[in-house]
């Protein structure tokens, strides 16, 4: 199959989803691993033991459910999955259909990423491969986070080294929390300093969300929002000037982001169970990686995902997403597809009204998933 057929199903896939729920989602995010070599003190995946599918069994629900155009490989660490490379090539021969492959790395097991990475770019397949290393701070700052001494400059040569590897697009990816609020402009200043050429459409920026089911931080500290939305603020400023496809699209989620640490609601209806669902490294299917609503395992399922998908359960999960009743996000994860199923909408700042705020519940607690310490704005019908 060409890269322009391939290009074409994705581009036909996210214009149905303007209109219905998908038969199939084209976008899977697959926790493989939840093993991690770095102690963050805003990710609790690491303190929790799991048990992972096995490499057999990752080839089965692949074999089975390959119609994604668009999966996101993640942990844990991904590349502390000894059989990684099978993996990877199990998504390429199974997933005729893909796109885009993309995976987030500590980048701390340097020459274990770089020489797994260039046989991946080697085979020409996908069209996109798109490796995203991790940094949340000047080098001070991400050891103290990552707990993990040097963990700054093994990432900063990852990302160096993945910039030689051709057919890949390597960026830094910056995660905004109450342990790194203010940080965005030295981090910038560190990076742009070691990294030839690096610049701010080069450091991707996102929230902290909590999630009991993924990164089990329900303890996580309440950040200061309008110290977010200053430095959401800032980025945007920073990325304003280019006109680039990928810039266009990153500073309408900086944009959505904004307006989702002012008021706490999604800004835009979500598309989870219908462009997109999140599978746990114990192959428990979720809608997202934010809402804590299992709805089968995928072993129960004989690794067909189409199965639990076709569920009434899960069918009326999906109208209950739509109609807004989720805790509700901004993650990335779920934010690019929830765009692209939006793109028919009268405006960017659409907010269904029945959506509600990640603290707002009938009983008047948190529910299990939001921006930590988000507290209720008063209620709006519209953008300010």
């Amino acid at each position: 199959m060409t890269a322009a057929i391939r290009y074409a199903q994705l581009v036909w896939q996210v214009i149905r989803s303007n209109f219905l729920r998908l038969g199939f989602p084209y976008k899977l995010t697959f926790m493989i691993t939840g093993k991690c070599n770095h102690r963050c003190v805003s990710c609790h995946i690491w303190k929790t033991p799991r048990t992972d599918l096995a490499l057999a069994e990752i080839q089965a629900f692949l074999a089975k459910s390959n119609n994604f155009s668009w999966i996101d490989l993640t942990g844990g660490e991904i590349f502390m999955r000894p059989d990684l490379p099978d993996i990877f090539a199990a998504v390429i021969r199974y997933c005729p259909r893909l796109v885009l492959l993309h995976f987030p790395t500590n980048g701390f097991l340097v020459d274990n990423i770089i020489r797994i990475t260039r046989d991946v770019a080697a085979r020409g397949r996908p069209p996109r491969l798109v490796v995203t290393v991790s940094i949340d701070g000047p080098p001070a700052v991400h050891d103290a986070l990552r707990g993990v001494a040097g963990a700054f400059d093994r990432a900063v040569e990852t990302y160096a080294r993945l910039r030689e590897i051709r057919n890949c697009e390597p960026h830094v990816g910056m995660t905004l929390s109450a342990f790194n609020a203010g940080c965005y402009a030295d981090t910038l200043s560190s990076l742009s300093s070691l990294l030839p050429g690096f610049g701010p459409r080069n450091l991707h920026v996102n929230i902290a969300h909590r999630s009991p089911h993924y990164y089990r931080n329900d303890d996580a500290p309440r950040p200061d929002l309008l110290a977010l939305a200053r430095e959401i603020a800032e980025v945007r400023q920073a990325r304003r000037r280019s006109l680039a496809p990928l810039d266009v699209v990153e500073r309408r989620y900086l944009s959505l982001a904004s307006r989702y640490l002012e008021t706490g609601i999604s800004p835009l209806p979500c598309t989870a169970l219908s462009s997109s669902c999140f599978v746990s490294s114990e192959g428990t299917v979720f809608p997202c990686i934010s809402h804590d609503a299992p709805l089968g395992s995928l072993r129960e399922a004989r690794f067909n995902l189409a199965r639990i998908w076709a569920r009434p359960a899960a069918r009326r999960l999906r109208e209950a997403i739509a109609a807004g009743t989720c805790p509700g996000c901004w993650t990335p994860c779920e934010a690019m597809p929830s765009m692209g199923g939006s793109l028919l909408r009268s405006g960017l700042w659409h907010t269904p009204k029945t959506q509600s705020h990640p603290l707002e519940t009938k009983g008047g607690s948190a529910p299990r998933n939001d921006v930590p310490g988000h507290e209720p704005p008063r209620r709006r019908s519209g953008p300010p």
